[in-house]
């Protein structure tokens, strides 16, 4: 049945009522309607109209962009009202349309996401098996999040919160196999050479890698170490708000082919107050927590944050020019080499059973390599350390110094020492196993059984 709309107006009033029948006709179609957060079966949008996806409470837009004044054409999620654009997620970094390319974004019919041009070439894929006897919907969430969601279950086929790029968003979850890589600069959204991974081995702990070596590593909370160089709210927030203040027993949660991190529901902090907070891996190395527009901590802050930045046996302090200085004792690994050149240090004499050890106040170090519980007080620890040949150095902590340990505690380092740095707040008295032949009698604190 036709329904017929008879105006009795005057010229002018027709008119209006023309443009608005013609915006409420254009604005149906979700393909071409900016202002929708959702995008149907068989809809997209293009990057010569300017068309965007806009989250329903205005938070986030998805369109496209170009960093380099249209050489290369990305499809990203950027805050809707934030000037200039803050990107906080690229479909196809690594593959931006070049030169007169028109891009394509939406859904095929496949009932995948993807980013073509009009020859068909494939710049980005959600990559799902098709759709049977169904259809499929994206939607730009107010997380940012945009998801893709079958139609008739309802249940989402696939997150971008799955896929980050360089930004860490309120309502993410640090999966096992998650990371945050770098830009290759500022206006390049191309993958850079950092990338922020949480510790193969210890789900607790975060770390940033330059390609294959580590950079930076949030600091060892454990029996030994009970320090952090990363912020409670950081470590929340990674944790998607549930993680309990101090630590607590963690497990692991699998979810399809996803491994994530789950935390006791015991963070007291609003999730509201992170709103606007986001985590970025910049293309520098250095890992920044964004409150809107303000930096409110990086990591890592100086040379001496870097991991093993002055290499094996060689101690770090940021407030001395040159930072790095092998202990007394040792010499730089590479005789052609000065001590500043990260490249560690060597000892001058061979170890024996007449060592000495050097006694070093509030360092950081790596991790002990075994507990030694027969050793019943310092004495007795630092005789275990110097009958075994291969112990370089040993540290006795007891309760009063570090809560994390119930009883005194005797720690052997059995390699290379790594990581090391003065005067860190939490750190430990370290005794470094060195000839007595080595040191100078004004310049050694010897240790008397």
């Amino acid at each position: 049945m036709s329904r017929t709309i008879i105006l009795i107006q005057s010229s002018g009033d027709q008119m209006l009522t023309y443009l608005f029948l013609c915006t409420f006709l254009f604005c149906w179609s979700v393909q071409f309607c900016a202002a929708s957060d959702t995008l149907a079966t068989d809809a997209s949008i293009n990057s010569t109209s300017n068309e965007t996806l806009l989250s329903a409470g205005k938070i986030f837009e998805l369109g496209f962009f170009s960093p380099d004044s249209g050489h290369s054409t990305y499809v990203g999620i950027w805050y809707y009202t934030w000037k200039p654009k803050v990107i906080v997620w690229v479909a196809n970094r690594d593959k931006p349309l070049t030169g007169a390319a028109v891009g394509l974004f939406g859904m095929d019919e496949h009932c995948n996401l993807v980013l073509s041009d009009k020859s068909g070439n494939s710049y980005f894929s959600t990559g799902l098996q098709g759709c049977l006897n169904s259809s499929r919907s994206v939607k730009l969430l107010d997380s940012g999040n945009l998801v893709l969601t079958d139609d008739s279950s309802e249940k989402s086929q696939w997150e971008s919160f799955d896929r980050p790029t360089d930004t860490f968003l309120p309502g993410m979850k640090m999966y096992k196999n998650l990371n945050l890589t770098s830009q290759t600069s500022d206006d390049d959204p191309r993958s850079g050479s950092y990338s922020l991974k949480q510790h193969e081995d210890d789900n607790r702990t975060f770390v940033i890698w330059k390609t294959n070596n580590m950079h930076w590593i949030s600091g060892e909370a454990d029996e030994f170490n009970s320090y952090t160089e990363m912020p409670k709210g950081v470590e929340a927030m990674l944790a998607n708000f549930s993680k309990l203040i101090g630590g607590s027993p963690r497990s692991f949660v699998h979810s399809g082919n996803m491994t994530y991190i789950s935390y006791s529901n015991n963070f007291t902090s609003s999730v509201s107050e992170y709103k606007y907070t986001r985590i970025v891996m910049n293309s520098s190395g250095v890992l920044q927590f964004w409150n809107m527009n303000s930096l409110t901590w990086f990591a890592p802050d100086d040379v001496c944050s870097m991991y093993n930045h002055c290499g094996n046996f060689e101690s770090c302090n940021s407030k001395t020019s040159p930072p790095c200085k092998c202990f007394r004792g040792f010499k730089p690994s590479s005789p052609d080499s000065s001590e500043d050149n990260s490249a560690g240090c060597t000892r001058k004499s061979n170890v024996s059973k007449n060592d000495t050890f050097l006694s070093l106040t509030m360092m950081r170090v790596g991790k002990p390599d075994s507990l030694i519980e027969s050793a019943k007080n310092e004495t007795s620890c630092r005789e275990e350390c110097l009958q075994n040949l291969g112990c370089s150095a040993y540290s006795y902590v007891k309760p009063s110094i570090n809560p994390q340990v119930r009883t005194d505690t005797c720690w052997i380092w059995k390699t290379d020492l790594s990581n090391l740095e003065e005067y860190v707040v939490g750190g430990h008295d370290l005794y470094v196993r060195i000839a007595a032949s080595d040191i100078g009698i004004f310049l050694l604190k010897l240790l008397k059984t």
